[in-house]
């Protein structure tokens, strides 16, 4: 996992255009997670 892009010239960026929103929460009562996309085959 690589946060805002620091992996930049390693992959592409998944939405290739558009706004990307990223928020990391930490604490007992609002915990963060990943929610990944799924690409279809084909």
């Amino acid at each position: 996992m690589a946060v805002a892009g620091a992996d930049k010239d390693t992959f592409q960026r998944v939405p290739a255009q558009g706004g990307v929103k990223l928020t990391v929460d930490r604490s007992a009562s609002v915990g963060s997670f990943i929610e990944l996309p799924v690409v279809p085959r084909g």
